[in-house]
Protein backbone atom coordinates (compact mmCIF):
# COMPACT_ATOMS: atom_id res chain seq x y z
CA UNK A 1 0.00 0.00 0.00
CA UNK A 2 1.37 3.45 -0.93
CA UNK A 3 2.16 5.96 1.80
CA UNK A 4 -0.68 8.66 0.10
CA UNK A 5 -3.12 5.54 0.50
CA UNK A 6 -2.60 4.56 4.27
CA UNK A 7 -2.81 8.19 4.98
CA UNK A 8 -6.65 7.94 3.03
CA UNK A 9 -7.33 4.85 5.19
CA UNK A 10 -6.36 6.10 7.88
CA UNK A 11 -8.40 9.65 8.20
CA UNK A 12 -11.16 7.21 6.62
CA UNK A 13 -11.05 5.34 9.80
CA UNK A 14 -11.47 7.71 12.14
CA UNK A 15 -14.05 9.69 9.84
CA UNK A 16 -16.64 6.44 9.60
CA UNK A 17 -16.20 6.47 13.08
CA UNK A 18 -17.21 10.25 14.31
CA UNK A 19 -20.09 11.17 16.02
CA UNK A 20 -23.35 11.80 13.91
CA UNK A 21 -25.92 11.41 16.28
CA UNK A 22 -27.13 15.00 15.61
CA UNK A 23 -27.26 17.52 12.35
CA UNK A 24 -24.16 19.22 14.17
CA UNK A 25 -22.61 16.59 14.59
CA UNK A 26 -23.03 15.25 10.77
CA UNK A 27 -22.44 18.83 9.73
CA UNK A 28 -18.37 18.21 11.90
CA UNK A 29 -17.97 15.20 10.00
CA UNK A 30 -18.69 16.68 6.77
CA UNK A 31 -16.09 19.43 7.67
CA UNK A 32 -13.67 16.70 8.83
CA UNK A 33 -14.21 14.45 5.32
CA UNK A 34 -13.94 18.04 3.46
CA UNK A 35 -10.66 19.56 5.05
CA UNK A 36 -8.99 16.39 5.99
CA UNK A 37 -9.89 13.18 3.36
CA UNK A 38 -10.81 15.43 -0.04
CA UNK A 39 -7.49 16.77 -0.50
CA UNK A 40 -5.83 13.28 -0.13
CA UNK A 41 -8.61 12.32 -2.50
CA UNK A 42 -7.76 15.06 -4.70
CA UNK A 43 -4.20 14.10 -4.63
CA UNK A 44 -4.66 10.54 -5.44
CA UNK A 45 -6.36 11.42 -8.79
CA UNK A 46 -4.10 14.02 -9.89
CA UNK A 47 -1.55 11.57 -9.73
CA UNK A 48 -3.34 8.72 -11.63
CA UNK A 49 -2.13 7.68 -14.52
CA UNK A 50 -5.08 8.65 -16.92
CA UNK A 51 -6.20 6.09 -19.64
CA UNK A 52 -7.25 9.11 -21.92
CA UNK A 53 -4.76 10.94 -24.12
CA UNK A 54 -6.45 13.54 -25.38
CA UNK A 55 -9.59 15.01 -23.79
CA UNK A 56 -10.48 17.77 -25.59
CA UNK A 57 -14.24 18.13 -23.99
CA UNK A 58 -15.90 17.06 -20.71
CA UNK A 59 -19.62 17.10 -20.16
CA UNK A 60 -20.72 16.45 -16.19
CA UNK A 61 -23.82 16.51 -14.31
CA UNK A 62 -23.45 17.87 -10.84
CA UNK A 63 -25.76 16.36 -8.68
CA UNK A 64 -25.98 16.94 -4.74
CA UNK A 65 -22.25 15.70 -3.83
CA UNK A 66 -19.48 17.39 -5.51
CA UNK A 67 -16.79 15.07 -5.08
CA UNK A 68 -17.59 12.57 -8.10
CA UNK A 69 -17.24 15.95 -10.57
CA UNK A 70 -13.91 16.57 -9.27
CA UNK A 71 -12.76 13.74 -9.42
CA UNK A 72 -13.92 13.47 -13.11
CA UNK A 73 -12.22 16.50 -14.12
CA UNK A 74 -8.97 15.59 -12.05
CA UNK A 75 -8.95 11.58 -14.07
CA UNK A 76 -9.42 13.09 -17.31
CA UNK A 77 -7.50 16.38 -17.75
CA UNK A 78 -9.93 18.17 -20.04
CA UNK A 79 -9.13 21.42 -21.92
CA UNK A 80 -12.90 22.14 -21.79
CA UNK A 81 -15.77 21.38 -19.57
CA UNK A 82 -19.60 21.67 -19.29
CA UNK A 83 -21.44 21.25 -16.19
CA UNK A 84 -24.77 21.23 -16.17
CA UNK A 85 -26.61 21.54 -12.37
CA UNK A 86 -30.05 22.99 -11.06
CA UNK A 87 -31.37 25.19 -8.17
CA UNK A 88 -30.61 22.91 -6.03
CA UNK A 89 -27.13 21.84 -6.41
CA UNK A 90 -25.88 25.50 -7.74
CA UNK A 91 -24.15 25.85 -4.16
CA UNK A 92 -21.71 22.86 -4.84
CA UNK A 93 -20.14 24.62 -7.94
CA UNK A 94 -17.64 26.31 -5.41
CA UNK A 95 -16.32 23.34 -4.28
CA UNK A 96 -15.94 21.73 -7.56
CA UNK A 97 -14.04 25.08 -9.16
CA UNK A 98 -12.15 25.05 -5.43
CA UNK A 99 -10.67 21.65 -5.43
CA UNK A 100 -10.51 21.31 -9.18
CA UNK A 101 -8.61 24.75 -9.44
CA UNK A 102 -9.84 24.59 -13.04
CA UNK A 103 -10.21 28.62 -14.91
CA UNK A 104 -13.72 30.24 -15.62
CA UNK A 105 -12.08 30.20 -19.24
CA UNK A 106 -12.23 26.48 -19.43
CA UNK A 107 -15.95 25.70 -17.52
CA UNK A 108 -19.29 26.56 -19.14
CA UNK A 109 -21.95 26.18 -16.96
CA UNK A 110 -25.62 25.57 -17.77
CA UNK A 111 -28.71 25.10 -15.26
CA UNK A 112 -31.21 22.81 -16.27
CA UNK A 113 -34.23 20.98 -14.75
CA UNK A 114 -33.49 18.32 -12.84
CA UNK A 115 -36.51 16.07 -14.49
CA UNK A 116 -36.53 17.36 -17.90
CA UNK A 117 -34.56 15.41 -20.32
CA UNK A 118 -34.91 17.09 -22.92
CA UNK A 119 -33.89 20.71 -21.83
CA UNK A 120 -30.59 19.01 -20.74
CA UNK A 121 -29.75 17.17 -23.98
CA UNK A 122 -30.56 20.74 -25.75
CA UNK A 123 -27.84 22.01 -23.98
CA UNK A 124 -25.83 19.29 -24.97
CA UNK A 125 -26.18 19.19 -28.45
CA UNK A 126 -25.94 23.25 -28.16
CA UNK A 127 -22.63 23.10 -26.48
CA UNK A 128 -21.68 20.32 -29.24
CA UNK A 129 -22.51 22.25 -32.14
CA UNK A 130 -21.04 25.67 -30.42
CA UNK A 131 -17.46 23.82 -30.01
CA UNK A 132 -17.30 22.56 -33.59
CA UNK A 133 -18.35 19.56 -32.72
CA UNK A 134 -15.17 17.70 -31.21
CA UNK A 135 -14.33 14.66 -31.38
CA UNK A 136 -12.31 13.78 -28.43
CA UNK A 137 -15.59 14.42 -26.38
CA UNK A 138 -16.67 12.80 -22.72
CA UNK A 139 -19.61 12.49 -20.83
CA UNK A 140 -19.57 11.80 -17.16
CA UNK A 141 -23.53 11.23 -15.93
CA UNK A 142 -22.06 9.78 -12.22
CA UNK A 143 -24.11 12.79 -10.79
CA UNK A 144 -27.79 14.42 -10.80
CA UNK A 145 -30.83 12.75 -10.62
CA UNK A 146 -31.34 9.46 -12.58
CA UNK A 147 -33.41 11.52 -15.33
CA UNK A 148 -30.30 13.96 -15.30
CA UNK A 149 -27.77 11.12 -15.90
CA UNK A 150 -29.85 9.06 -18.43
CA UNK A 151 -30.19 12.17 -20.51
CA UNK A 152 -26.80 12.68 -20.27
CA UNK A 153 -25.91 9.29 -21.45
CA UNK A 154 -28.30 9.41 -24.01
CA UNK A 155 -26.88 12.93 -25.15
CA UNK A 156 -23.36 11.35 -25.15
CA UNK A 157 -24.27 8.56 -27.54
CA UNK A 158 -25.94 10.56 -30.19
CA UNK A 159 -23.14 13.01 -30.10
CA UNK A 160 -20.54 10.30 -30.09
CA UNK A 161 -19.15 11.16 -26.65
CA UNK A 162 -16.95 8.48 -24.79
CA UNK A 163 -19.44 7.84 -21.15
CA UNK A 164 -17.71 7.73 -17.89
CA UNK A 165 -18.89 7.65 -14.45
CA UNK A 166 -17.17 7.24 -11.33
CA UNK A 167 -17.59 4.05 -9.53
CA UNK A 168 -16.56 3.15 -5.84
CA UNK A 169 -17.55 0.99 -3.03
CA UNK A 170 -20.34 2.44 -1.40
CA UNK A 171 -21.35 2.92 2.25
CA UNK A 172 -25.41 2.32 2.41
CA UNK A 173 -24.46 3.51 6.29
CA UNK A 174 -22.80 7.02 5.69
CA UNK A 175 -24.04 7.40 2.39
CA UNK A 176 -20.76 8.12 1.05
CA UNK A 177 -18.43 6.10 -0.87
CA UNK A 178 -15.68 4.43 1.09
CA UNK A 179 -12.16 6.94 1.01
CA UNK A 180 -9.98 5.70 -1.89
CA UNK A 181 -12.28 3.57 -3.53
CA UNK A 182 -13.59 6.07 -5.87
CA UNK A 183 -12.00 5.20 -9.65
CA UNK A 184 -13.31 6.47 -13.48
CA UNK A 185 -14.90 3.88 -15.53
CA UNK A 186 -15.48 4.01 -19.03
CA UNK A 187 -18.99 2.74 -20.40
CA UNK A 188 -18.50 1.07 -23.75
CA UNK A 189 -20.09 2.74 -26.86
CA UNK A 190 -23.49 0.31 -27.86
CA UNK A 191 -22.94 1.64 -31.46
CA UNK A 192 -19.35 0.68 -31.40
CA UNK A 193 -20.85 -2.93 -29.90
CA UNK A 194 -23.10 -3.32 -32.99
CA UNK A 195 -21.47 -1.59 -35.10
CA UNK A 196 -18.80 -4.71 -35.12
CA UNK A 197 -21.68 -6.78 -36.23
CA UNK A 198 -22.19 -4.27 -39.25
CA UNK A 199 -19.01 -4.05 -39.58
CA UNK A 200 -18.22 -7.08 -40.87
CA UNK A 201 -21.52 -7.30 -42.94
CA UNK A 202 -20.29 -4.54 -45.03
CA UNK A 203 -16.59 -6.31 -45.59
CA UNK A 204 -18.74 -9.18 -46.26
CA UNK A 205 -20.86 -7.41 -48.72
CA UNK A 206 -17.78 -5.50 -49.81
CA UNK A 207 -15.37 -8.68 -50.51
CA UNK A 208 -18.42 -9.73 -52.74
CA UNK A 209 -18.09 -6.75 -54.97
CA UNK A 210 -21.52 -4.83 -53.70
CA UNK A 211 -19.77 -2.19 -53.25
CA UNK A 212 -23.19 0.63 -53.05
CA UNK A 213 -24.76 -1.41 -49.76
CA UNK A 214 -21.42 -1.88 -48.84
CA UNK A 215 -21.18 2.20 -49.07
CA UNK A 216 -24.31 1.92 -47.25
CA UNK A 217 -23.43 0.53 -44.25
CA UNK A 218 -19.91 2.20 -43.71
CA UNK A 219 -21.58 5.27 -44.18
CA UNK A 220 -24.29 4.70 -41.10
CA UNK A 221 -21.34 3.38 -38.81
CA UNK A 222 -19.12 6.90 -40.04
CA UNK A 223 -22.52 8.55 -38.19
CA UNK A 224 -23.05 6.44 -35.56
CA UNK A 225 -19.68 5.89 -34.35
CA UNK A 226 -18.45 9.76 -34.57
CA UNK A 227 -15.40 8.69 -31.59
CA UNK A 228 -13.76 6.81 -34.30
CA UNK A 229 -12.80 7.39 -38.30
CA UNK A 230 -11.67 4.48 -38.92
CA UNK A 231 -15.23 4.49 -40.90
CA UNK A 232 -14.35 6.91 -43.83
CA UNK A 233 -11.67 5.48 -45.45
CA UNK A 234 -13.49 2.15 -45.90
CA UNK A 235 -16.81 4.23 -47.01
CA UNK A 236 -14.97 6.73 -49.24
CA UNK A 237 -13.12 3.29 -50.90
CA UNK A 238 -16.73 1.46 -51.00
CA UNK A 239 -17.67 4.56 -52.86
CA UNK A 240 -15.03 4.90 -55.28
CA UNK A 241 -15.36 1.43 -56.53
CA UNK A 242 -18.62 1.51 -57.37
CA UNK A 243 -18.11 4.37 -59.29
CA UNK A 244 -15.31 3.21 -60.88
CA UNK A 245 -16.74 0.13 -61.43
CA UNK A 246 -19.89 2.07 -63.23
CA UNK A 247 -16.77 3.68 -65.33
CA UNK A 248 -18.15 6.67 -63.78
CA UNK A 249 -13.73 7.93 -63.36
CA UNK A 250 -13.73 11.62 -62.30
CA UNK A 251 -16.23 10.24 -58.68
CA UNK A 252 -14.21 6.92 -58.65
CA UNK A 253 -10.85 9.40 -58.41
CA UNK A 254 -12.74 11.61 -55.84
CA UNK A 255 -13.71 8.94 -53.45
CA UNK A 256 -10.14 7.16 -53.52
CA UNK A 257 -8.03 10.39 -53.19
CA UNK A 258 -10.24 11.22 -50.08
CA UNK A 259 -9.99 7.78 -49.11
CA UNK A 260 -6.36 8.04 -49.62
CA UNK A 261 -6.29 10.96 -47.45
CA UNK A 262 -8.44 9.46 -44.83
CA UNK A 263 -5.98 6.22 -44.51
CA UNK A 264 -2.79 8.69 -43.85
CA UNK A 265 -5.30 10.71 -41.07
CA UNK A 266 -6.31 7.08 -39.10
CA UNK A 267 -2.61 5.85 -39.53
CA UNK A 268 -1.44 8.55 -37.39
CA UNK A 269 -3.86 7.05 -34.52
CA UNK A 270 -3.44 3.49 -35.32
CA UNK A 271 -0.28 1.82 -37.19
CA UNK A 272 -2.14 -1.61 -37.63
CA UNK A 273 -5.51 -0.14 -39.36
CA UNK A 274 -7.12 -2.60 -41.99
CA UNK A 275 -6.34 -0.62 -44.97
CA UNK A 276 -3.20 0.31 -44.04
CA UNK A 277 -1.38 -2.69 -46.00
CA UNK A 278 -3.49 -1.65 -49.21
CA UNK A 279 -2.24 2.23 -48.93
CA UNK A 280 0.58 1.78 -51.65
CA UNK A 281 -2.18 0.07 -54.29
CA UNK A 282 -4.57 2.66 -53.67
CA UNK A 283 -2.14 5.01 -54.56
CA UNK A 284 -0.85 3.43 -57.72
CA UNK A 285 -4.88 3.39 -58.36
CA UNK A 286 -5.29 7.04 -57.93
CA UNK A 287 -2.28 7.09 -60.76
CA UNK A 288 -4.31 5.25 -62.88
CA UNK A 289 -7.42 6.79 -62.64
CA UNK A 290 -5.52 10.34 -63.00
CA UNK A 291 -4.55 8.94 -66.40
CA UNK A 292 -7.67 7.70 -67.76
CA UNK A 293 -9.63 10.85 -66.44
CA UNK A 294 -6.99 12.86 -68.45
CA UNK A 295 -8.44 11.33 -71.65
CA UNK A 296 -11.87 12.98 -70.82
CA UNK A 297 -14.11 10.55 -72.19
CA UNK A 298 -17.14 12.46 -71.64
CA UNK A 299 -16.01 15.57 -73.72
CA UNK A 300 -14.48 15.93 -76.93
CA UNK A 301 -11.59 13.27 -76.76
CA UNK A 302 -7.94 13.69 -77.51
CA UNK A 303 -6.94 10.75 -79.32
CA UNK A 304 -3.42 11.94 -78.46
CA UNK A 305 -3.37 11.59 -74.69
CA UNK A 306 -6.30 8.34 -75.39
CA UNK A 307 -3.84 6.50 -76.86
CA UNK A 308 -0.70 7.97 -74.79
CA UNK A 309 -2.84 6.19 -71.94
CA UNK A 310 -4.53 3.63 -73.76
CA UNK A 311 -2.69 0.33 -71.08
CA UNK A 312 -5.28 2.06 -67.88
CA UNK A 313 -7.85 2.12 -69.72
CA UNK A 314 -7.97 -0.92 -71.12
CA UNK A 315 -6.69 -2.78 -68.07
CA UNK A 316 -9.62 -1.01 -66.02
CA UNK A 317 -12.53 -2.70 -68.74
CA UNK A 318 -10.51 -6.42 -68.46
CA UNK A 319 -10.67 -6.27 -64.47
CA UNK A 320 -14.43 -4.93 -64.97
CA UNK A 321 -14.93 -8.01 -66.92
CA UNK A 322 -13.04 -10.61 -64.31
CA UNK A 323 -15.44 -8.97 -61.92
CA UNK A 324 -18.70 -9.36 -64.52
CA UNK A 325 -17.02 -12.97 -64.67
CA UNK A 326 -16.77 -13.54 -60.88
CA UNK A 327 -20.49 -12.29 -60.21
CA UNK A 328 -21.79 -15.04 -63.14
CA UNK A 329 -22.27 -12.07 -65.56
CA UNK A 330 -20.96 -13.59 -68.54
CA UNK A 331 -22.69 -11.65 -71.33
CA UNK A 332 -21.42 -8.61 -69.97
CA UNK A 333 -17.94 -9.84 -69.28
CA UNK A 334 -18.00 -10.72 -73.09
CA UNK A 335 -18.66 -7.48 -74.14
CA UNK A 336 -15.70 -5.99 -72.30
CA UNK A 337 -13.67 -8.16 -73.54
CA UNK A 338 -14.91 -7.72 -77.01
CA UNK A 339 -14.20 -4.06 -76.64
CA UNK A 340 -10.55 -4.55 -75.11
CA UNK A 341 -9.80 -6.91 -78.39
CA UNK A 342 -10.94 -3.98 -80.17
CA UNK A 343 -9.12 -1.50 -78.51
CA UNK A 344 -5.92 -3.29 -79.30
CA UNK A 345 -6.04 -2.98 -82.37
CA UNK A 346 -7.57 0.09 -82.77
CA UNK A 347 -3.74 1.31 -80.52
CA UNK A 348 -1.66 -0.27 -83.09
CA UNK A 349 -3.39 1.47 -85.81
CA UNK A 350 -3.25 4.88 -83.80
CA UNK A 351 0.61 4.02 -83.92
CA UNK A 352 0.80 3.93 -87.54
CA UNK A 353 -1.23 6.83 -87.54
CA UNK A 354 -4.62 5.67 -88.63
CA UNK A 355 -7.62 6.68 -86.70
CA UNK A 356 -9.97 3.41 -87.25
CA UNK A 357 -12.48 5.77 -87.12
CA UNK A 358 -12.12 7.41 -90.13
CA UNK A 359 -9.08 6.63 -92.39
CA UNK A 360 -8.20 8.85 -95.30
CA UNK A 361 -6.73 7.39 -98.60
CA UNK A 362 -3.05 9.03 -97.80
CA UNK A 363 -3.09 7.09 -94.28
CA UNK A 364 -3.12 4.14 -96.45
CA UNK A 365 -0.27 5.27 -98.36
CA UNK A 366 2.17 5.78 -95.89
CA UNK A 367 1.57 2.36 -94.57
CA UNK A 368 4.81 1.07 -97.11
CA UNK A 369 2.50 -0.84 -98.99
CA UNK A 370 1.02 -0.38 -102.40
CA UNK A 371 -2.84 0.35 -101.79
CA UNK A 372 -3.68 -2.20 -104.40
CA UNK A 373 -1.59 -4.86 -103.10
CA UNK A 374 -2.78 -3.98 -99.85
CA UNK A 375 -6.37 -4.69 -100.74
CA UNK A 376 -5.94 -7.79 -103.00
CA UNK A 377 -4.10 -9.40 -100.19
CA UNK A 378 -7.06 -8.45 -97.73
CA UNK A 379 -9.57 -10.19 -99.66
CA UNK A 380 -7.10 -13.32 -100.33
CA UNK A 381 -7.89 -13.21 -96.50
CA UNK A 382 -10.85 -12.69 -96.66
CA UNK A 383 -11.92 -15.07 -98.99
CA UNK A 384 -9.98 -17.94 -97.22
CA UNK A 385 -12.47 -17.42 -94.20
CA UNK A 386 -15.69 -17.26 -96.18
CA UNK A 387 -16.00 -13.54 -96.50
CA UNK A 388 -17.10 -11.42 -98.95
CA UNK A 389 -14.20 -9.33 -101.05
CA UNK A 390 -14.01 -5.55 -100.91
CA UNK A 391 -14.08 -3.26 -103.86
CA UNK A 392 -12.05 -0.61 -101.82
CA UNK A 393 -10.05 -0.23 -98.34
CA UNK A 394 -12.52 0.44 -95.91
CA UNK A 395 -12.68 3.67 -94.36
CA UNK A 396 -14.11 2.41 -91.01
CA UNK A 397 -11.91 -0.26 -89.77
CA UNK A 398 -13.94 -2.93 -87.83
CA UNK A 399 -12.43 -5.61 -85.33
CA UNK A 400 -12.07 -8.53 -87.91
CA UNK A 401 -11.17 -5.94 -90.09
CA UNK A 402 -8.66 -4.50 -88.02
CA UNK A 403 -6.73 -8.22 -87.28
CA UNK A 404 -6.89 -8.51 -91.25
CA UNK A 405 -5.13 -5.74 -92.26
CA UNK A 406 -2.42 -5.91 -89.00
CA UNK A 407 -1.62 -9.84 -90.37
CA UNK A 408 -1.03 -8.45 -93.82
CA UNK A 409 1.10 -5.92 -92.44
CA UNK A 410 2.65 -7.82 -90.35
CA UNK A 411 2.00 -6.23 -86.99
CA UNK A 412 3.64 -7.80 -83.70
CA UNK A 413 0.46 -8.23 -82.22
CA UNK A 414 -0.79 -11.15 -84.65
CA UNK A 415 2.53 -11.41 -86.98
CA UNK A 416 3.02 -15.28 -88.29
CA UNK A 417 5.27 -17.30 -89.96
CA UNK A 418 2.79 -17.60 -93.09
CA UNK A 419 -0.20 -16.76 -94.78
CA UNK A 420 -2.01 -20.10 -93.77
CA UNK A 421 -0.88 -19.20 -89.92
CA UNK A 422 -2.80 -16.00 -89.89
CA UNK A 423 -5.57 -17.44 -92.20
CA UNK A 424 -6.01 -20.13 -88.83
CA UNK A 425 -5.68 -16.65 -86.48
CA UNK A 426 -8.41 -14.60 -87.89
CA UNK A 427 -10.75 -17.95 -88.23
CA UNK A 428 -10.68 -17.94 -84.60
CA UNK A 429 -10.85 -14.58 -83.93
CA UNK A 430 -13.62 -14.66 -86.22
CA UNK A 431 -15.51 -17.46 -84.72
CA UNK A 432 -14.83 -16.92 -81.23
CA UNK A 433 -16.31 -13.34 -81.95
CA UNK A 434 -19.20 -14.48 -84.26
CA UNK A 435 -19.95 -16.64 -80.47
CA UNK A 436 -20.04 -13.06 -78.71
CA UNK A 437 -21.92 -11.94 -81.12
CA UNK A 438 -25.16 -13.92 -81.28
CA UNK A 439 -25.38 -13.13 -77.37
CA UNK A 440 -28.85 -11.11 -76.02
CA UNK A 441 -26.00 -8.18 -75.35
CA UNK A 442 -24.76 -7.70 -79.24
CA UNK A 443 -26.73 -9.27 -81.98
CA UNK A 444 -28.10 -12.24 -81.17
CA UNK A 445 -30.99 -13.61 -78.42
CA UNK A 446 -28.80 -16.43 -77.13
CA UNK A 447 -27.55 -16.18 -73.12
CA UNK A 448 -23.86 -16.56 -73.35
CA UNK A 449 -22.38 -19.67 -71.52
CA UNK A 450 -19.77 -20.43 -69.51
CA UNK A 451 -18.01 -22.62 -72.11
CA UNK A 452 -18.15 -19.84 -74.27
CA UNK A 453 -17.39 -17.33 -72.65
CA UNK A 454 -14.09 -18.68 -71.35
CA UNK A 455 -12.85 -19.95 -74.91
CA UNK A 456 -13.95 -16.07 -75.57
CA UNK A 457 -11.70 -15.34 -72.67
CA UNK A 458 -8.67 -16.93 -73.51
CA UNK A 459 -8.43 -15.32 -76.98
CA UNK A 460 -8.56 -12.25 -75.57
CA UNK A 461 -6.35 -13.01 -72.94
CA UNK A 462 -3.72 -14.39 -75.55
CA UNK A 463 -4.17 -10.91 -77.46
CA UNK A 464 -3.74 -8.76 -74.33
CA UNK A 465 -0.75 -10.89 -73.11
CA UNK A 466 1.08 -10.30 -76.76
CA UNK A 467 0.29 -6.74 -76.67
CA UNK A 468 1.46 -6.12 -73.66
CA UNK A 469 5.01 -7.94 -74.46
CA UNK A 470 5.13 -5.73 -78.17
CA UNK A 471 4.18 -2.55 -76.12
CA UNK A 472 6.53 -3.14 -73.23
CA UNK A 473 4.29 -3.34 -70.39
CA UNK A 474 4.57 -5.44 -67.71
CA UNK A 475 1.13 -7.12 -67.29
CA UNK A 476 1.34 -8.51 -63.90
CA UNK A 477 1.77 -5.09 -62.44
CA UNK A 478 -0.84 -3.11 -64.15
CA UNK A 479 -3.30 -5.03 -63.70
CA UNK A 480 -2.41 -6.03 -60.42
CA UNK A 481 -2.72 -1.80 -60.18
CA UNK A 482 -6.55 -1.86 -61.68
CA UNK A 483 -7.44 -4.71 -59.55
CA UNK A 484 -9.94 -3.69 -56.80
CA UNK A 485 -8.42 -4.95 -53.08
CA UNK A 486 -10.40 -7.60 -51.16
CA UNK A 487 -10.75 -6.29 -47.04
Amino acid sequence: MSILMSQIKEKAQHWEVMDRTNEDKRAEAEQYYKENIMPLLVRMFRESESEVQNCEHLILTLGTSYEPIVFSILGLRPKKILILFTAETRDKLDDVIYFTGIKASQYTLEEVDSENILILYEKIKNYYEKQGRPQNIYADFTGGTKAMSAGCAMAASLIGAKAVYIASDYSSQLRKPTPGSERICFVKNPYEVFGDMERKEAISLFNKMDYKTAYHIFSELDHNVPATKQYKPLKNLSFAYDQWDSLNISKALEGLTECKHAIENELSLNEDYLLAKHLNIIKKQIEHLNKINSMDLGGKINNGVLFQNIKYLIFTLYQNALRREAQGKYEMASLLLYRILEMLSQSRFWRMGIDTEKVKKEQYNALGINPDSLLRKINNIKKKIGDKPLDALPQEISLIMGYIILGVLDDELIKTDNENMLVGRIKEIKGRVISRNVGIFAHGFKFQDKDSYEKFKYTVTEYLMRYCEVEGIDMDEISKESEFISL
